[in-house]
């Protein structure tokens, strides 16, 4: 599409923007900043343009950009010597890459045009998406022997240093390793210190560290450094001292190190060849050999070969170049032979790695299957099964093939990246029910091997007392454990999108799943509670397939299902009944999708969405309110996954039940009342610890927290302006079946509120399904306060109430509990209302025969101050010089439904060793008659009267009193204190605080509430402190 004019932004915004003049960016460090709403079209330069200085040493320069936002459009400029600028309508610039997302990446080498020179390039951003503040992460590295070698793991130094051994580290981007450094603390004969780095448990390289600089003369905190030169992919390590005297800031923290080297170029694929097979059949040769048997092909389909070039280093594991294959693997009807020249003879099992995904970069593998190879002439010969094609009608899918994925591949554009793996070793379980394959590099794996086995089987037994019928999986279970990063980590499946490494995946199960398997990754092994999950979760996965009644393979792998999102709830659920400490887990993904219900309904489903792959593992929590992983009612798993298996249909079988039916089935319970109370577990942390609206130490993912997840349905309102008006605020919510939302209040302070002023929380029509959960969160204590649950409007009668001197939230979680749409549509259409009145004041209450009387007792110091103030409310008032002894009338003031009074007492005794019979003085301060109304008290409103006194050694009581009551008129309070009636005169009320003794002259602060729901006009009010 055309792209719109132009409009030149070069003032820094002093509001908004934290970037000075051409803000220079160091290559190898991720640079975070936003750039501001515009309301058109905008190039940012200028003081918003980023500086990078290349070297003469360098080879070639990579800039990239991304951002957190998923629908936003910036595009990525660069110009050498000089800023970008607009001229006739068009962006000045040598270099751009321009597309519809803000994913932008410019590669400048010896074959661009103009070509990578030494000297200063200037970096700019256009943005095309309007009224978006649009945060955007800037990356730039460098290739090629540079002068000072790049910072790729730094460390702030704490004060005071704790004792550690270790620090782990990610590496992002493939980079040779030039230069390790640890702050550590030597013994006086200690000369160097030996040290590790690893990938998971397998030692990548190792060295001795020197004693250096120190941080100050005679300190034993001295630099421990050496040189080094090991080139290492993308991916996490750990980096191990020999002894833990290196420095950190947490005991047996992550240690304080810094490691320097060269980040290497991104890997590219070479094309070697295009062609087109027939069903005649033939030979392809490019490197890699493939042989199509005649019959195989229905149709003639181009054919095209590539090759990857990379600087990464391989694993030890992989003995042939990585190759890229399209237009094969998903349309044949004969087995297909694939022949991989090796790089060296193998030691041990033979393996070819075969990655399946849609058109993109390295790092979005959507199935891997791993393919035993035979050794034949120095190359690796294997077999790519026959594809059931069947008909991808009446779309059903894939059984989940990771943890963090599904198994999906578009047959229509398919691309296929595979190498071989060799020097593995194998060891059966106990039962031989499971192989766990693994690389023969030391004693350490094989004991994960072993002890793996001996685990899986432990699953599998567990899995049988859920009822789950494991025999539906009739051949044996290969698991396989690898550790590869960068690009074959990408490839076999054990890095996300991002690049983030994965613990494990199973196989796709596109050519079959009679003999789907999985990997395990061994880079987390050292964790073994999280090792041990991965492999229970992966394995229920595995024997899901089983279970699956379709036919067609093909249907299972690339259409989409509305039993995935319960494919993958089911699994992390298990995970907890496979943790050390059961009863504070929660499953990491669960707390990371908590939100899952209130993107979509209960039952989405997509193939190809990845965003909203995760659906199911925040559906876990419901599984778990269901069925207790760690109770009898577990067997609901293999009750449900016989719903799962249950078949209709003859050519092609599909489910008979869906998973709401399914899960009818089994509770007994409709939807309309099993949504509701499922929603009361979660949000109140019954179901899982970490999830909760309320705060505590345990609470990682908070119910509150919705603005991490920008796809939450959602509507907020404030009612920080004029609070004198009433006003409603609509939330119009295209509701899905089974699903929620939020509806996010702003309160103001208590003083911005009238005082009987109201809010009513309603659905605009009353629909079946209609519920919702309101919270009142207190800024100022941190509590969360559930206020009401159901489907009937609520009214707070009195929001000041709630109010306070910080600002009050309102959360109200909003349900649609209906499991199916209105006729003819998919979502059902709700109105949810907040309606704000401000109240219309009562009749004035007059003040007439108020009075406040203070009984001071005797103190050690000279005059103190006693009072009332009233901070709850946060109107403060004081009025000094009452003293003791004396009678004094005061001008004192009522504001809303709060009194304040404040009389100074100077009282001493004969002698400090003798307390008893001493007498007291009194001062009175009474209400002037001439100030005759008081603000109106509104029912259900709250007065608050705190005193604090400085009481020496003595006790002390303080009562509030009505008085002047009709003695036929009844007077409804509560009080948070004792409460008894006053037999000194008719009609009167009081409250008394129990009480209280005050040792060594603490001071000490007592409040009295009382809350009327009925307050006479002709009563009176008295404090009293005796």
């Amino acid at each position: 599409m055309p792209r719109p004019a132009l409009l030149l932004v070069h003032l820094c915004l002093l509001s908004s923007c934290a970037l000075s003049a051409q803000t220079p960016v160091l290559p190898g460090k991720a640079v975070n900043f936003s750039l501001p709403a515009v309301q058109n079209a905008t190039l940012f330069h200028g003081d918003y343009s980023h500086l990078l200085h290349v070297p003469a040493t360098a080879t070639s320069a990579t800039v990239e950009i991304r951002s957190t936002l998923a629908e936003v459009d910036v595009d990525l400029h660069v110009r050498f010597g000089t800023d970008t600028e607009v001229a006739g309508g068009a962006i000045v610039s040598d270099y751009s890459s321009v597309g519809l997302t803000a994913a932008e990446r410019i590669v400048i080498d010896g074959s661009a045009s103009p070509p990578l020179r030494a000297g200063d390039y200037y970096i700019s951003y256009a943005v095309y998406t309007k009224g978006v503040e649009i945060p955007l992460t800037l990356t730039v590295t460098l290739a090629g022997e540079s002068t000072e070698p790049v910072a790729l793991v730094t460390s702030d130094i704490p004060d005071p240093c704790l004792l550690t051994a270790s620090r782990d580290f990610t590496l992002a981007q493939a980079a040779r390793i030039r230069r390790v450094l640890a702050l550590y603390q030597w013994e006086t004969d200690e000369a160097q210190v030996d040290y590790t780095i690893l990938r998971g448990p397998v030692a990548v390289t190792s060295g001795s560290l020197a004693r250096g600089a120190c941080v100050s003369e005679g300190s034993s905190w001295c630099l421990a450094e050496a040189d080094a030169d090991v080139t290492l992919p993308s991916g996490p390590y750990r980096l191990q001292l020999a002894q833990p005297q290196a420095c950190s800031a947490a005991d047996a923290g992550p240690a304080v190190v810094a490691i320097y080297g060269d980040l290497l170029p991104a890997p590219s694929w070479r094309p070697l060849a295009e062609t087109v097979a027939g069903p005649d059949g033939g030979v392809i040769e490019a490197g890699l050999s493939i042989q199509v048997p005649a019959g195989a092909l229905a149709a003639p389909v181009p054919v095209r070969v590539a090759t990857l070039d990379t600087t990464e280093p391989a694993s030890p594991q992989r003995l042939s170049a990585i190759y890229q294959l399209e237009g094969l693997g998903l349309n044949q009807s004969r087995p297909i032979s694939i022949s991989i020249p090796l790089t060296a003879a193998p030691q041990g099992a033979l393996t070819i790695v075969w990655s399946t995904s849609m058109p993109a970069g390295l790092t979005t593998p959507q199935g891997v299957r791993l393919l035993p190879a035979s050794y034949e002439n120095g190359r690796a010969v294997a077999e790519l099964p026959a594809v059931d094609l069947g008909s991808a009608e009446d779309g059903v899918s894939a059984t989940s093939n990771s943890k963090r994925r599904s198994a999906l591949v578009d047959p229509t554009s398919l691309t296929s990246r595979l190498y071989v793996l060799g020097g593995f070793a194998e060891v059966g379980s106990p039962s031989g029910r499971f192989v766990i394959h693994y690389p023969v590099s030391g004693d350490a794996v094989q004991e994960i091997a072993e002890e793996t086995g001996i685990f899986l089987d432990s699953v599998e037994a567990r899995l049988k007392t859920m009822a789950v019928d494991t025999s539906r999986r009739t051949s044996r279970i290969d698991v396989y454990l690898a550790s590869p990063n960068g690009t074959e980590g990408s490839l076999f499946g054990l890095n996300s999108t991002s690049g983030d490494p994965i613990n494990g995946v199973t196989e796709s199960d596109i050519w079959g799943a009679a003999n789907v398997g999985y990997v395990l990754n061994l880079n987390f092994a050292t964790d073994r509670e999280n090792f041990h999950i991965t492999a229970a979760h992966e394995l229920l996965h595995v024997y899901q397939a089983a279970f699956d009644p379709r036919n067609v393979s093909l249907r299972r792998a690339v259409t989409d299902s509305p039993w995935l999102w319960l494919l993958e709830a089911t699994p992390t659920w298990l995970e907890r009944a496979f943790s050390d400490h059961p009863d504070k887990f929660t499953p990491t993904e669960a707390v990371h999708h908590r939100f899952y219900a209130f993107r979509h309904g209960l039952n989405y489903s997509t193939a190809f969405d990845t965003t909203d792959n995760y659906h199911g593992y925040g559906a876990a929590s419901l599984i778990e309110y269901l069925a207790p992983v760690q109770s009898p009612k577990a067997n609901f798993l293999g009750k449900l996954m016989e719903q799962f298996a249950a078949s209709k249909g003859i050519l092609l079988t599909t489910n008979r039940y869906s998973t709401l039916e399914a899960i009818r089935n089994l509770t007994g319970e409709p939807w309309i009342t099993l949504w509701p109370g499922y929603f009361a577990e979660l949000l109140e942390g019954r179901i899982y610890p970490a999830i909760s609206v309320y705060k505590s130490s345990g609470v990682t993912g908070s119910m509150l927290a919705f603005q991490s997840d920008p796809e939450v349905m959602k509507s907020t309102f404030s009612l920080a302006g004029d609070t004198a008006k009433a006003q409603t605020f609509a939330f119009p919510w295209q509701a899905p079946p089974l699903s929620a939302a939020l509806m996010y209040g702003v309160v103001p302070a208590r003083s911005a509120l009238p005082a009987g002023a109201r809010l009513t929380y309603r659905f605009l029509t009353a629909s079946s399904g209609d519920y919702f959960f309101l919270y009142h969160f207190d800024g100022k204590t941190g509590q969360t306060t559930r206020l009401y649950h159901g489907s009937a409007p609520f009214t707070i009668d009195n929001l000041a109430s709630l109010a306070t001197d910080a600002t009050t939230e309102l959360y109200a979680f909003i349900l649609n509990a209906e499991d199916q749409p209105d006729a003819g549509a998919t979502c059902n259409q709700r109105e949810f209302q907040a309606i704000y009145d401000p109240g219309t004041p009562n009749p004035l209450i007059k003040a007439t025969g108020v009075s406040v009387r203070v009984n001071a007792l005797p103190t050690f110091v000279d005059p103190v101050t006693k009072g009332t103030t009233d901070s709850f409310i946060g109107w403060n008032e004081f009025i000094t010089n009452a003293h003791c002894g004396s009678n004094a009338v005061r001008n004192n003031s009522w504001s809303g439904t709060t009194f304040n009074v404040v009389a100074d007492c100077d009282g001493r005794m004969g002698g400090e060793d003798n307390p008893v019979g001493v007498a007291h003085t009194t001062a009175t301060v009474k209400m002037n008659p001439s100030f005759t109304a008081i603000d109106q008290l509104q029912m259900n409103q709250t007065l608050t009267v705190r005193t604090s006194n400085h009481v020496g050694e003595y006790r002390k009581t303080t009562s509030i009193c009505l008085q002047n009551l009709p003695p036929d008129d009844t007077v409804k309070y509560k009080s948070y204190v004792q409460t008894v009636p006053s037999a000194d005169a008719p009609g009167k009320v009081c409250g008394i605080e129990i009480k209280r003794e005050a040792l060594n002259g603490e001071a000490v602060t007592n409040t009295l509430i009382l809350k009327s729901l009925e307050w006479p006009a002709a009563a009176s009010l008295r404090v009293e402190i005796q």
